[in-house]
């Protein structure tokens, strides 16, 4: 958490790996490494597929051991407990979406996205709400993703690059849907 909070992606990777080499069952270095590897991965990238394939193994293990891989303190409150596991989900549906995304394969990249949005509804992500409209584009399924994008824009801070990105993206697609030529218009946004 401290490397993932000051940014140092490849330090967050190698002390996660170093976790998992301890306790591999253990959701929260799982899913950290898992969504590092995917948000950090690009296309020019020698060990893409490498990186990906990690990223999808260490989410699944972390969906998978949610129950029974977690350190918990005795007289934890059982609200931070599930509090802590809907975090912990909601990463590991957003690393798949992202994994999804990034080989541009936008129907699991939309299921991924909506599992993440399913695991605490009254605590809507934005940012999930964002990429989720983002897949939806990519299969030009333009008023659901208009919902998405607006969804993304409520549940985002007022200001903030998500939000702002959810701006230009609910604009691109009322130009799609004003539109009866969509050669016109630009591609839609596919990453991150």
């Amino acid at each position: 958490n401290t490397y993932r909070n000051a940014g140092a992606t490849d330090r967050e990777i190698a002390v996660g790996r170093k976790s998992l080499a301890i306790d591999p069952t253990d959701p929260v270095p799982n899913v950290l490494v898992a969504l590092a590897l995917a948000q950090s991965t690009r296309d020019t990238d020698l060990d893409k597929e490498d990186r990906l394939n990690e990223a999808s193994k260490d989410a699944q293990r972390a969906i998978d051991n949610i129950d029974t891989g977690m350190a918990i303190p005795p007289n934890t409150p059982p609200e931070k407990v599930q509090s802590a596991k809907s975090s912990i989900l909601e990463m590991a549906y957003e690393t798949e979406g992202t994994v999804a995304m990034t080989k541009k394969d936008f129907p699991a990249a939309e299921t991924a996205f909506r599992k993440g949005l399913q695991v605490d509804p009254a605590k809507p992500d934005g940012v999930l709400y964002l990429r989720l409209a983002i897949s939806l584009d990519n299969q030009k399924k333009y008023p659901e993703a208009t919902e998405a994008a607006d969804n993304a824009i409520k549940y985002t801070q007022a200001g903030s690059e998500a939000q702002n990105l959810a701006n230009q993206e609910k604009t691109r697609l009322q130009k799609l849907m004003g539109s009866s030529t969509p050669a016109a218009t630009s591609a839609a946004p596919t990453a991150q």
